[in-house]
């Protein structure tokens, strides 16, 4: 059965957020692509970048928004809308400073942790009842938060990094797929091997 679906990463658009780790979620659909050989087009009128990835479960729509994260939810919310993608097939991939670099957490519902990004999803979407995969990007007590989200990954932490991102594009990818269980599978079976 064909079921389109929208995986957004989050992040900030521009060179100098590029490596960042508030940008981890725009590195993972970045690479979702990729592996896809799918190139994202700005699309204006959908405030953000869009890449749709035809497959024979259906269409997967690839976004990174150009509002600047505590603007993400009008980007979501109008791509949804634009090709008809239910709440139940969106996935929001974002940072998250409470795990440690390399940890993945699926969620598919609750709070936004304080994350600016996440509160607009909420905001646009009406809702708290929507998929989120959370990345670990640890934190750093003696830096404000601020300028730690907005700071780039270490030379040693970037090994792992590349490591992580792959791990989460190939857990959205089983979400699109086969849906939040078959997601939860494709996590557990990765931590396995590690």
């Amino acid at each position: 059965m064909e079921r389109n679906g929208l995986i957004v990463g989050l992040g900030n658009q521009g060179e100098r957020y590029a490596n960042t780790r508030h940008n981890i979620g725009f590195r993972i659909v970045d690479k979702m692509a990729l592996m896809q050989k799918e190139l994202f087009q700005h699309k204006k009128e959908l405030k953000g970048d869009i890449a749709r990835i035809k497959t024979d479960r259906g269409m997967l729509t690839l976004l990174k928004p150009s509002t600047m994260m505590n603007g993400s939810g009008l980007a979501v919310k109008k791509t949804a809308d634009t090709y008809q993608i239910s709440v139940e097939r969106i996935l929001i991939i974002s940072d998250d400073v409470e795990m440690p670099l390399g940890r993945l957490r699926l969620r598919s519902s609750g709070s936004c942790g304080g994350h600016n990004g996440l509160r607009s999803v909420e905001e646009l979407l009406g809702t708290r009842d929507y998929y989120r995969l959370k990345v670990g990007v640890g934190r750093d007590p003696d830096v404000d938060l601020a300028d730690y989200v907005l700071s780039p990954f270490t030379s040693e932490q970037q090994r792992a990094c590349e490591e992580i991102i792959e791990e989460a594009a190939l857990v959205a990818t089983a979400f699109f797929e086969g849906g939040y269980q078959t997601a939860l599978e494709r996590m557990a079976a990765l931590r396995s091997k590690k």
